[in-house]
């Protein structure tokens, strides 16, 4: 992030905006990739590896979230680069985007594996996370009571007539960018993932986010949010989706009942779903103050007004889905 802030400085002074935009991203992004390696590596302890095996396997683990979030950066620099530089691309914006979050995310992952593989470990570890995934099960366990596939289903077709009245009431503004973004989501998310499903799911949940928190603004009658602090809140969305998916497309190796699916992948992401909005937040309050950036504070609200609805859609959505596909791979998976 300061190496971002620094070549900005370098060229023309450093713009405000455009440097706050740089260092809310690199910090909430390689943030959120190295809290993964944490977490990675305390499922690998547990699950009885070594602990420098562990180790390796929790940074191998981190590769695909990490090219998502560096993907998923330049998907928002390339938008709204094209949106406020005149329809055209600023390659010079993009290309110090892309330099800080390749930096920033390599820099997070080394430094967590390696703090990791340096520190002392004992079964505790193990121990501990345990029992983290039975005090989840047994948490999850009205859930699967109350939503077998077919109420998940439900959920998820009645939040679809809410988006549509949200779109007729608040309307859908810059929808053409807004589309462009998701669409350049959806192909690093297959890419990255290797998973149509896990792509999919992601967009899916973003574009629920957008209509549902539109319309929130519209009858809370709240200021309209510019472009470009709409989509750095959803690029922070798709990062800890990302999370989230990766343990969806996991867990359908594994289980076959559609809500044994939905809670390894929640007990595997929740975590950290919450942590990289959190830090997301933060990284966007702190951008906001330090760099006389008030459009930050905006940006971070609305992200997490989209999170909620993305937390409350997420575990109906991922069982609705795994009935309806099934919990062996898919087939489009296995294609890809």
């Amino acid at each position: 992030a300061a190496g971002g802030l620094g070549y900005l400085a370098l060229q023309a002074g450093g713009q405000m905006p455009q440097a706050a935009l740089v260092f809310a991203m690199a910090m909430g992004f390689s943030a959120s990739v190295g809290f993964g390696v944490a977490a990675d590596f305390a499922r690998y302890f547990a699950l009885g590896h070594s602990h420098l095996h562990a180790t390796a396997a929790a940074g191998h683990a981190a590769i695909a979230p990490g090219a998502f979030a560096i993907l998923t950066g330049v998907a928002y620099f390339a938008v709204n680069s094209f949106n406020t530089n005149y329809n055209a691309v600023d390659w010079s914006a993009l290309w110090v985007g892309f330099a800080s979050l390749v930096i920033g995310v390599a820099v997070a992952v080394c430094a967590v594996v390696g703090s990791i593989a340096l520190s002392a470990q004992n079964e505790q570890n193990a121990v501990d996370e345990n029992h983290r995934q039975r005090l989840f099960a047994k948490a999850w366990k009205p859930v699967r009571l109350a939503a077998p596939p077919a109420t998940a289903a439900a959920v998820v077709a009645i939040a679809a007539v809410f988006g549509l009245i949200a779109v007729f009431e608040a309307g859908a503004p810059n929808m053409w960018s807004l589309s462009v973004f998701l669409f350049l989501v959806w192909i690093a998310a297959g890419v990255c993932f290797v998973s149509l499903r896990a792509a999919i799911f992601i967009v899916l949940l973003l574009s629920f986010a957008i209509f549902l928190t539109g319309y929130v603004y519209a009858i809370a009658g709240l200021p309209p949010i510019a472009l470009s602090e709409k989509l750095l809140a959803l690029a922070f969305c798709a990062i800890a989706l990302g999370h989230l998916s990766v343990g969806w497309r996991d867990a359908a190796d594994v289980w076959t009942r559609a809500s044994d699916v939905a809670e390894s992948a929640l007990s595997d992401g929740a975590g950290r779903y919450l942590y990289a909005i959190a830090v997301g937040a933060a990284s966007l309050l702190v951008a906001a103050a330090a760099l006389s950036w008030p459009q930050g504070a905006a940006s971070a609200l609305y992200l997490v007004i989209s999170a909620a609805f993305i937390a409350i859609l997420a575990p109906p959505m991922m069982i609705a889905l795994s009935a309806r596909l099934g919990g062996a791979p898919h087939q489009l998976d296995a294609d890809l």
